[in-house]
């Protein structure tokens, strides 16, 4: 066993012991496929004196990625003018968090599947939790929110899903509104990633072809303002940030 598995199993059982007593188990994370559970990732940010997203940021190794996505939206106009905005997908609130402050919205809508997770977000942020149905966002009307989002969820979704949602996300942009979201280009994809990601038993990453979503916003009237790489499962996704011209 490496070092490094050495510290992080020592970490865990620390963490166990600590949480034990008041009723929690800790158990080891996982992605989006079978989510982590909010109630057990609630306690061990609280017994660790942490914010729920700086500890999931620490526990997956991602400290200051979201503060870099942020930085990069603010840069290109993305979080300017406030209104109102959804999320698809947006869990533990890791981004929800860096947004709402920055963007100021009027309301601020969420599409999440998991209702620990979502009724988490309602209590801590006041947001508007939406009917999921891991497909639409049928509860948000037609051109109604000056900025969309979706954070880590196209990189894992089936390609078909994703872009059902982008579909969506077209319908419910406004005029000059913004969409914002990642995902992992086929065109751009690595040989190396490829095998790095095989080397390891988790199989959550999606690609996407670039020109089927690049056509299916054009066609649409949005034209890209940005992209730019972000760490994400042990590789590099990307994010691209749309404005819609009519």
């Amino acid at each position: 066993m490496s070092l490094k598995s050495r510290v992080n199993l020592a970490i865990g059982n620390l963490m166990r012991a600590a949480l034990r007593p008041v009723g929690y188990t800790l158990t080891p994370l996982k992605r989006r496929a079978e989510y982590i559970d909010a109630a057990e990732i609630r306690a061990a940010a609280a017994a660790a004196n942490m914010s729920v997203p700086k500890y999931v940021a620490r526990l997956w190794n991602e400290e200051g990625v979201v503060e870099g996505v942020v930085a990069e939206l603010k840069s290109c106009g993305a979080l300017d003018g406030g209104g109102r905005t959804v999320e698809i997908g947006p869990g533990t609130g890791r981004y929800l968090e860096q947004v709402l402050p920055g963007f100021q919205p009027d309301t601020y809508e969420i599409y999440e599947l998991d209702d620990g997770w979502a009724e988490y977000l309602v209590e801590t942020h006041g947001v508007v939790r939406r009917a999921c149905d891991g497909k639409t966002l049928g509860e948000t009307a037609d051109a109604s929110c000056s900025l969309v989002q979706a954070h880590n969820v196209f990189v894992y979704l089936k390609p078909l899903q994703s872009l059902d949602y982008l579909l969506e996300m077209c319908r419910v942009c406004a005029p000059n509104g913004w969409l914002v979201f990642d995902y992992f280009p086929s065109e751009e994809s690595s040989t190396a990633q490829v095998e790095d990601w095989m080397s390891h038993p988790e199989r959550y990453q999606v690609f996407l072809p670039e020109r089927i979503v690049d056509g299916i916003l054009t066609a649409r009237g949005f034209r890209k303002v940005t992209s730019f790489p972000v760490r994400c499962f042990r590789g590099s996704a990307r994010y691209d940030v749309f404005r819609r011209t009519s």
